[in-house]
């Protein structure tokens, strides 16, 4: 038994020399010992979601993109202000998820990376019109999903601007202004 303990703190030495490697906690000073730079470390990611909305995923979607990309104090802003139902379950999502972030981050070090939406189940019920007759009502859910990321957003991409118009079209343009016969 002793020199099965012995191999192994043997392993363990070859295989780690500066000490088990699994159980170290890493800090920020122990990281730039190591060669890691501050900058170059990981940036902490929150996760969160919330399933069976009762909003059509068209709807949530348009107040999921609205948030993408901006810090996580201006969505919460715009999310309060705005009067969308999906905009209140979209704000209480994005609250629960900052709630899990350690104490030694700030909430306003965080932007929305991710902000999007999945299709859920459709109940499909009778809707009953005049004179016997009736329709499909669609009782549509949505799933949310948002990812948290720390540090800025990232800066936005200037589209380039290319003319979409076709050879002939530009051609009959640089050739300038010209009259039709026979017209008014």
């Amino acid at each position: 038994m002793a020199s099965l303990v012995s191999l192994g703190k043997r392993l363990q030495r070859l295989y780690f020399p500066a000490g088990n490697i699994l159980s170290r906690r890493f800090t920020d000073d122990s990281m730039q010992k190591n060669g890691v730079k501050k900058e170059e470390a990981e940036p902490f990611i929150l996760y969160g979601l919330r399933r069976k909305i009762g909003i059509s995923p068209q709807k949530l979607n348009l107040v999921a993109r609205q948030i993408r990309r901006l810090p996580v104090h201006q969505a919460i802003i715009q999310l309060h202000f705005s009067p969308k139902k999906a905009a209140t379950v979209i704000e209480e999502v994005v609250k629960e998820t900052l709630k899990r972030a350690p104490n030694r981050i700030k909430s306003q070090d965080f932007h929305i990376d991710e902000s999007y939406v999945g299709r859920g189940i459709i109940f499909k019920s009778i809707r009953y019109h005049g004179r016997g007759r009736f329709g499909i009502q669609h009782k549509r859910y949505s799933h949310y999903f948002l990812k948290l990321k720390q540090g800025p957003p990232p800066p936005k991409k200037t589209p380039k601007k290319e003319d979409h118009r076709s050879f002939r079209t530009l051609k009959c343009i640089q050739a300038g202004p010209r009259t039709i016969p026979n017209s008014l």
